[in-house]
């Protein structure tokens, strides 16, 4: 009885503790719109290394930023410009339009992956008109299944379908939750940063998109430089892809299986020689 009593108040204490304690809320973070400012580019850079640079095509610094994150051990997607309802002049080269025919759609996809080197994904820039195009985002989750690409939906349209439609062709996929800096002012950016922990702690996880802004590199550096590790936790969006339910785990950070015929994708996939879907294979996306 005695052995009883001391067991039953030790699992008590335990109970307790792991009350007091639980888990940290796990995060993703995002910096978009990468590629035309240098010196905040340059700070983007210089992040925790689970920190996600999504870069914009063809501009002045696309290149030497994602070699520089790659270096550092970063993720490198490609932020790829897509149709908006408004705003058009403000899309930038390599966009992809709805008026395109599929040859101009893939050319213009596989140039804008061959000038950002080292991209495992892509997320979109704008897109409001074009994510919710059913015949666009299936183009494109082909493409991005060919080469061994996973999807990241920056959600700028209530209206888009892009992930559900990434889902369908079983691609690695997440929505964005938050965009810390919709408005740029400090006390704005706290607080969201605040709701993204609170949706990660409710949902299990939350991606949050920023951009390369003085407030907001200000705050990202000093929050990430001092983790709260029982407040949360921040991973990288490729750890975050060993969770979706269309991967394999080994050694790879995240791995998935894609009906591809007689090819072998590097690890890097940079721009692969596409051929039809015919047989079952497994790619792994590493940095």
């Amino acid at each position: 009885m005695l052995f009883l009593g001391i067991f039953g108040s030790a699992m008590a204490d335990t109970q307790i503790t792991s009350h007091q304690l639980p888990a940290p809320a796990k995060i993703t973070i995002i910096i978009d719109d990468l590629g035309n400012n240098h010196l905040l580019g340059l700070r983007a850079a210089k992040l925790p290394s689970q920190v996600a640079l999504s870069i914009l095509p063809h501009t002045n610094f696309s290149r030497e930023l994602a070699e520089l994150g790659h270096q550092r051990g970063m993720d490198i997607l490609l932020h790829q410009p897509m149709e908006s309802e408004t705003n058009v002049n403000l899309l930038g080269p390599g966009s992809l339009l709805s008026s395109m025919n599929r040859e101009e759609f893939n050319g213009i996809l596989e140039d804008n992956l061959k000038v950002v080197p080292y991209a495992i994904g892509l997320n979109n820039h704008m897109g409001s008109l074009l994510t919710a195009d059913q015949q666009k985002m299936n183009w494109l989750m082909e493409e991005l299944k060919l080469r061994g690409l996973f999807f990241i939906d920056s959600r700028t349209s209530s209206k888009t379908i892009a992930e559900n439609t990434a889902r369908r062709w079983q691609l690695p996929t997440r929505g964005r939750k938050v965009f810390l800096d919709h408005l740029d002012q400090p006390e704005a950016i706290a607080q969201q940063f605040q709701r993204l922990v609170k949706l990660a702690k409710r949902e299990g996880h939350a991606i949050a998109i920023a951009h390369p802004r003085l407030n907001t590199l200000t705050f990202l550096e000093n929050k990430l430089s001092r983790l709260d590790q029982a407040q949360f936790e921040l991973i990288s969006v490729s750890e975050l892809m060993l969770q979706s339910p269309d991967k394999l785990e080994n050694n790879y950070r995240a791995c998935y299986q894609f009906d591809f015929k007689n090819y072998n994708f590097p690890n890097v996939p940079l721009y692969p020689q596409l051929k039809a879907p015919s047989k079952l294979s497994t790619h792994c996306f590493a940095r």
